[in-house]
């Protein structure tokens, strides 16, 4: 199973990162998917969360450009990590054919609202559904998630291979 991880262009060391909990979230998602297609730059997250997936015997592999959507395509899900423009850009290019082909079946998409950073546009939703300017169907894929707690809850137990 794969799963794509879009991350933020922050350091190591970046006072960001206190709280996230990288090494948790990606044992986690590395007990359950045995790929891990990386948007986002080869910095800070990515590679704590790329080494602590590998390290649990998962294949890791760099997506840009050309096979991008491809790829993404095949997914069977996506964690997208809180971030700037640049992984706004991703997600919303995840998203978007969800809401534009309501009948087409896309992958779970994780939001890490750490810190609630998501908040905001969950409430964007849910306005959205309740003005009718979004389908139930067309973002029923987004599951918001805010520590590592919710997530297993979520996960319920699934394992690589099933």
């Amino acid at each position: 199973m794969q799963l794509i991880l879009i991350v933020p262009d922050i350091l190591e060391s970046h006072d960001a990162l206190r709280g996230m909990e990288v090494t948790a979230l990606a044992t986690a998602f590395g007990t359950c998917f045995d790929e891990l297609l990386v948007l986002g730059p080869n910095s800070g997250v990515a590679d704590r969360f790329t080494a602590v997936f590998a390290g649990l015997g998962g294949r890791v592999t760099w997506i840009t450009g050309e096979g991008r959507s491809r790829e993404v395509d095949a997914a069977d899900a996506v964690l997208c990590y809180p971030g700037g423009i640049s992984t706004w850009h991703a997600l919303f290019g995840l998203l978007t054919p969800s809401v534009e082909h309501a009948n087409r079946p896309r992958p779970p998409v994780y939001l890490y609202s750490w810190e609630k950073f998501y908040a905001p546009f969950i409430l964007q939703i849910h306005t959205a559904l309740a003005r009718g300017l979004m389908t139930e169907q067309g973002v029923s894929s987004i599951i918001p998630f805010e520590s590592i707690e919710a997530l297993l809850s979520l996960l319920g137990g699934m394992q690589r291979g099933g």
